[in-house]
């Protein structure tokens, strides 16, 4: 029997999709996108288009798959996906992500997921990202959920147990898929690794927190997502920089819906997806033997992240950062001289505005492309 959930964590009802919409049509950003997203439609055509929509799915299929297709085309040399064949229609997914833009490392995926013939995923946002009533219908038409970020420490347990609980609930009574970043926050130095404190959460909603049982239902699946050059590269390193200096580094009130707009907007190259296999309960098993419940949910963390770093497809650019990072050519035959003076010329341009140390300002932009690299080479792929 399904549970009860508060508003906060719920989905849109299908009767609260179409106020949702009438509300986006009252604003000056959402209106001031559908000229570009609808180029060939006159306004009283996209009007009757956007009030004929009766369901999130319907939105994202009239609506969102425009702009993405509107973002790919105008930011991207290309957008390549594999691993489409691991996705199993006949049951519901946990896809646990790496985390690099705030919107569109799920925006890509269920853009592919609609194009392929599947269902899209629910997906779980920070709260930070839900600035204006605007922003909260946008991404609620858009499957979204919100997660709290700040939760008073004597509520934490009681929130936890009730997101854990939905998560779950959406996968095994096959109601919908949901995505995860595998960290709260991206990932500012290119290091993807799962947090543990996301795994913990996942497992508390499982009555006999029985290993095998609890995360085999959740039929988890990694994600990678790579970016050539991911236009906030440069907005990430205040913060890393501040904390390397031992100050305490305070977020801009427009800094998140700053980003937002730099990764649709910013320029990113190439982009590629791999949906990973799903992981089995033959490779959970050795994991179930494990004593200490930390030790477990460790080694599914680096079960996941495997996946996901090994899945990272490499640039030029991740190449040409190592190499400088690490005053070497090991991997010159990965990239031409003109690629490497024009990635120069980028790291250049991308931290002049910035205030800091020149040096320490540029080993924390190269960190965000070399990183991958170190990563792959860590875990033994022969590059």
């Amino acid at each position: 029997m399904p549970l009860s959930f508060s508003t906060d964590i719920l989905p849109l009802k299908k009767e609260e999709v179409k106020p949702a919409i009438e509300f986006l049509l009252k604003t000056k950003e959402f209106n001031s996108t559908l000229g570009y997203l609808f180029p060939d439609m006159d306004r009283k055509q996209v009007l009757a288009l956007l009030k004929s929509i009766q369901s999130t799915d319907e939105f994202q299929s009239k609506v969102t798959a425009e702009a993405i297709q509107f973002i790919i085309e105008r930011s991207m040399e290309a957008f390549t996906v594999e691993g489409i064949e691991n996705v199993k229609k006949s049951i519901k997914h946990l896809y646990i992500g790496n985390h690099r833009d705030i919107v569109l490392d799920s925006g890509l995926f269920n853009y592919y997921l609609h194009k392929e013939g599947n269902k899209t995923t629910e997906m779980a946002i920070g709260d930070n990202l839900v600035t204006s009533k605007w922003l909260a219908n946008l991404f609620a038409l858009n499957k979204s959920f919100t997660v709290k970020r700040s939760v008073p420490l004597n509520q934490v347990l009681e929130y936890s147990l009730e997101l854990s609980r939905y998560i779950r609930e959406a996968i095994t009574l096959n109601r919908s898929s949901v995505w995860l970043a595998q960290r709260g926050g991206r990932a500012k130095d290119g290091n993807d690794a799962t947090q543990g404190g996301l795994l913990k959460m996942l497992s508390i909603s499982d009555e006999d927190l029985a290993f095998m049982n609890n995360f085999g239902a959740l039929n988890i699946i990694p994600l990678s997502i790579s970016y050539e050059y991911d236009p906030t590269d440069s907005m990430k390193i205040p913060q890393l920089y501040a904390r390397e200096q031992g100050e305490k580094y305070v977020k801009k009130k427009t800094e998140d819906l700053n980003s937002i707009i730099a990764g649709i907007l910013g320029f990113k190259g190439n982009v590629h997806l791999c949906i990973g296999k799903m992981i089995s309960k033959k490779q959970l098993e050795p994991i179930a033997e494990i004593k200490r419940k930390n030790e477990r949910l460790k080694a599914l963390g680096q079960l996941i992240d495997e996946q996901i770093v090994l899945n990272y497809k490499l640039w030029a650019t991740n190449f040409i950062a190592y190499d400088l990072i690490n005053n070497t050519d090991k991997f010159k035959g990965k990239y031409t001289a003109v690629e490497k003076k024009e990635f120069a010329h980028y790291m250049r341009k991308q931290i002049s505005p910035l205030i800091g140390k020149t040096k320490e300002l540029n080993r924390l932009f190269l960190q965000q492309y070399s990183n991958p690299v170190n990563n792959q080479l860590l875990l033994g792929k022969k590059l």
